[in-house]
């Protein structure tokens, strides 16, 4: 079985295969084992959602880019309620 066909969990970067799992706000972050905070971006999840005709349990797809953020204070500069200063990533991915 080729390297593409699986499912990244312990490290992220671009052209891995990632899955992405509801979290209580709405928002999908990455299934992983240590290697936290990795959502995906708001256009991917839309994307999923277009593709799939509503909404959608869960979003597999090919990461084609990986933003760095940290976690700020107030809602506008910390979307996922994380402790200030917080590095996060956003992913960017091709729904599969």
């Amino acid at each position: 079985m080729c390297s593409k066909s699986k499912i990244s969990f312990t490290s992220f970067e671009a052209g891995d295969t990632a899955l992405f799992l509801p979290t209580s706000s709405g928002n999908f972050i990455a299934f992983h084992r240590s290697c936290p905070f990795r959502y995906l971006s708001q256009e991917s999840l839309e994307a999923a959602k277009t593709k799939a005709g509503g909404l959608v349990d869960y979003v597999l797809g090919s990461i084609v880019e990986i933003y760095q953020h940290f976690a700020g204070e107030g809602e506008d500069g910390n979307p996922y309620s994380l402790p200030a200063g917080t590095p996060y990533y956003i992913c960017t991915v091709i729904v599969l």
